[in-house]
């Protein structure tokens, strides 16, 4: 598998609502339905993800997994409910994926 072309972006969680900035953790589905997360941040300039290698991503096993990560990182959100929002929709795609 090669990234990025065997990988799809399936969610994403924006931790800043900031428009000069971005944070944020985008999940993706390896062509095999092997899951992972990433995250990024930075100012505005680059593009966010730009960077990023297969070795920056972190697989995700079970909802729960999940779950620890993204209620863990939601205390740094500078706008929770919407960070929340984020979190349960990733949340959902997650569970359809990991049952599929």
């Amino acid at each position: 598998m090669s990234w990025p072309n065997d990988y799809e972006t399936i969610a994403s969680v924006e931790w800043r609502y900031e428009s000069w900035e971005y944070d944020q953790t985008e999940v993706y589905r390896r062509k095999d339905g092997a899951l992972f997360r990433a995250s990024d941040s930075g100012c505005s300039c680059p593009i966010p993800f730009e960077d990023t290698t297969e070795a920056d991503l972190t697989p995700i096993r079970s909802l729960a997994e999940w779950n620890q990560f993204a209620r863990g990182s939601l205390g740094d959100s500078s706008s929770p409910d919407l960070t929340l929002r984020d979190i349960e929709e990733a949340a959902a795609i997650i569970r359809k994926h990991l049952t599929a």
